[in-house]
């Protein structure tokens, strides 16, 4: 993907705002919004919002990651990495991956009280009924 295509991608994911439609991931660790599933079908990133599920039993044994989660994916080198972060600063913890074929380079998600989302729809989720 060249970076027109790159930039003109991350505009449509910027637009994504309030969501008031969940989508409860299938081991049930968390739900995710419109934002997400849109990210997750059309830049091939559906083993990311696995594996944030995946590790929702470790992320939330620690008391402030149970309120908030910055997950970020990104290049450590030549080798790409999934951090999680309990604020813009603070590493919880990090995961090697392997190489994958997604459009984007990099991606910030966020969990906040069990709801995974895009940076653009944080605060304006709406919770949902559980």
């Amino acid at each position: 993907m060249d970076l027109l295509e790159e930039d003109a991608l991350r505009r449509q994911l910027s637009q994504f705002r309030r969501s008031e439609h969940f989508y409860p991931h299938p081991s049930q660790a968390l739900v995710y919004t419109r934002g997400v599933k849109f990210l997750a079908e059309r830049c091939r990133l559906s083993w990311l919002v696995d594996l944030i599920a995946a590790w929702q039993w470790r992320a939330l044994r620690d008391p402030d990651l149970a309120i908030f989660q910055l997950w970020k994916l990104s290049t450590a080198g030549a080798k790409p990495v999934v951090i999680c972060l309990k604020d813009s600063e603070n590493v919880a913890f990090y995961l090697p991956v392997p190489r994958h074929d997604s459009e984007l380079e990099g991606v910030s998600l966020y969990v906040e009280l069990g709801v995974l989302m895009l940076p653009s729809e944080k605060s304006k989720a709406l919770r949902p009924e559980r």
